[in-house]
């Protein structure tokens, strides 16, 4: 499959599958974009900035259990493919 100058979305850009799989499809010419939650220290993503792929994907803010969050990110990315791969992490369960 050519991902060339497809957009392409990715939930959990910032984690470690999302970071490499974003960074694959850097190489392979897509246009990746990210749904990814706001930092409150204003830092960017470590996994995406370690694979010097920081400026090179369009991350948009927002929370992917907002549906309005979603919907924007869905209009703003315009994506031909998804990739799901964002997880809640509830440090309360453990």
């Amino acid at each position: 499959m050519s991902f060339s100058n497809k957009n392409v979305l990715i939930t959990g850009i910032t984690g470690f599958v999302g970071s490499h799989l974003a960074r694959e499809l850097v190489g392979r010419d897509a246009n990746v974009f990210g749904l990814a939650r706001r930092r409150a220290d204003g830092s960017r993503p470590r996994n995406l900035v370690d694979k010097g792929i920081c400026d090179q994907v369009g991350l948009i803010e927002g929370d992917i259990t907002d549906i309005v969050s979603v919907g924007a990110c869905l209009r703003q990315s315009k994506p031909d493919i998804v990739f799901h791969l964002a997880a809640l992490f509830d440090h309360h369960a453990f």
